[in-house]
């Protein structure tokens, strides 16, 4: 994990963790992940506590969005770049 902090704001980047905004969805884990129950527990625990924060989390798989911010159902409420209209909507 990599913590980023500028102009006042912060950005995690969960790495394999969180690769893509579909992945924001705790429960959704990579399909090789050895321990996928503590990959659970952990997005978790780091998304609410990013969360709380106000942070922006950060992909490197992800075709649509480099960036999100999210609720507390783990919902996307802000996005960087901004999409266009049903652009990049899968798995939200």
């Amino acid at each position: 994990m990599v913590e980023m902090t500028s102009r006042g704001e912060t950005a995690l980047h969960l790495g394999d963790l969180c690769p893509t905004h579909a992945h924001v969805n705790p429960l959704w884990v990579m399909a090789y992940d050895n321990f996928p129950l503590e990959a659970i527990k952990r997005k978790k625990r780091y998304l609410t506590e990013y969360l709380a924060r106000g942070s922006w989390f950060t992909f490197y798989h992800d075709p649509f969005r480099q960036a999100v911010k999210i609720d507390a159902a783990f919902r996307i409420t802000a996005s960087w770049p901004q999409l266009a209209a049903g652009q990049g909507q899968g798995g939200d």
